[in-house]
């Protein structure tokens, strides 16, 4: 029999609520079908999964029968090409163990010294006292990291940050339309904008003999050690997947952790107490990050309650029995991390935000696993996770240190759920410079 759930005739309206809050809307069913129910959504038959073994089952078990690439919309596709956020099989594994070779060990311990270079900079420049909106100052944080370490340390972020967040807006329009005024024919715009820049960067990159490892010269260098050339275009649609990774997703989640430290005094003591003991000057290696347990255990309960990827599309090549249910070739599966982060069986009182859950003894994401899948799972997992989170944490670290910090009107923002699951007006707080 099919998973269980609505009349289709509700289409347009578990749409709509769907767009406007996920979660509320796929809570409710969840509770009352169980981890696996039936939406229609965007003109499509959806299926919903929750829970880990659900998540083995459609995203390591069987990815010869969900097809990650046909699995996205086709807006996402016609905006991001051949990225590797949309490439299954031989050629999605040909790019991923090509740029593989960015987030390798000592890649990343390299990397971390821009990243700290950078953060310090831009934390040296803010007020001493003030209110600031520290979102938007992750963003440009952010997009620079991306810019220095994967495009051309001379690009001003400034002249490609607007047509960014048009291009990641774009990829979620409801109604692709290519009418002017659309989110969709202005995403497609900043698009062409994007690969005029690009191209020239590429283009002036075949000329160089720079053995510097941006992503644009470790693209170009395969083509001679394996014979695979790749095309302005297709390197462009590795770098916005980078952009959209690396600049949309992460400054969303540091966005959220900050929140928390700024509305519970008792988390921002426990940190700050953490970043005096283990960091005197301006400068965090990579190796010196795992000294830092509490961050990491503050850094999973923010990827648990607000998971970069809150759902993980997949559609069905052919018809496959999960349980007693079966899953039409053609449906589209979601597995849902926003649903399986939550879930009381793997985690006591689910909504409360509570980094020791991670720490021993309690250690609550061992009971199952995978319990957290904020960053994907399986072969199309994040690549560059471990990067996401060492710039996460140095930010937190770089602005736990040098400022005592709070929301503005202690509250905790409204969130919005497109591009990424972000606060929707920006994180106003105020701030204060402390010498230590």
């Amino acid at each position: 029999m099919l998973p269980p759930g609505s009349d289709s005739s509700l289409q347009r309206d578990q749409t709509k609520r769907f767009l406007s809050d996920p979660l509320t809307l796929l809570t409710q069913y969840e509770k009352r079908y169980g981890d696996i129910f039936s939406l229609k959504l965007f003109g499509m038959n959806n299926v919903f999964m929750s829970g880990p073994r659900p998540a083995k089952f459609v995203l390591i078990e069987n990815t010869d029968v969900f097809s990650a690439r046909e699995g996205n919309l086709e807006v996402g596709q016609e905006l991001f090409g051949d990225s590797i956020l949309y490439l299954d099989g031989e050629k999605h594994r040909i790019i991923r163990e090509t740029i593989g070779s960015l987030f390798t060990h000592d890649m990343l311990k390299r990397h971390t010294v821009a990243m700290n270079n950078i953060i310090s900079k831009i934390f040296n420049d803010l007020p001493n006292t003030g209110v600031i909106d520290i979102h938007k100052i992750i963003k440009n944080i952010m997009l620079e990291i991306v810019i220095n370490l994967f495009i051309d340390k001379d690009l001003d972020g400034n002249s490609i940050a607007k047509d960014v967040d048009k291009l990641i807006i774009g990829v979620f329009s409801s109604h692709p339309s290519n009418l002017p005024w659309t989110e969709f024919a202005r995403a497609k715009r900043s698009r062409n904008n994007l690969y005029r820049i690009l191209g020239a960067i590429i283009d002036r990159e075949r000329q160089s003999d720079s053995d510097e490892p941006t992503l644009i010269r470790t693209l170009l260098k395969n083509n001679t050690n394996k014979n695979i050339s790749f095309t302005n275009n297709e390197i462009s649609d590795q770098i916005n997947a980078f952009l959209f990774a690396g600049y949309d997703n992460s400054s969303s989640m540091a966005a959220w952790s900050i929140v928390h430290l700024a509305t519970n005094r008792s988390v921002y003591e426990k940190l700050h107490q953490e970043v005096v003991a283990n960091h005197d000057d301006n400068f965090v290696s990579f190796d010196e990050l795992r000294n830092y347990k509490y961050l990491d255990a503050m850094l999973k309960e923010t990827e648990r309650l607000y998971p970069p990827t809150y759902f993980i599309p997949r559609l069905a090549l052919r018809s496959v029995n999960y349980d007693q249910y079966e899953i039409p070739q053609g449906w589209l599966v979601n597995i849902c991390p926003l649903l399986t982060h939550r879930s009381p069986l793997i985690f006591s009182e689910p909504t409360v935000f509570d980094p020791e859950r991670f720490l021993p003894p309690r250690e609550e994401h061992k009971k199952q696993s995978p319990s957290l899948m904020g960053f994907g799972l399986g072969a199309k997992a994040c690549i560059g996770y471990a990067l996401a989170l060492a710039e996460i944490k140095l930010l937190i670290i770089h602005l736990t240190r040098h400022f005592e910090f709070n929301i503005l009107n202690g509250e905790i923002p409204r969130n919005a759920w497109v591009p990424s699951w972000h606060p929707k007006n920006g994180v106003w707080i105020n701030i204060k410079r402390i010498n230590i």
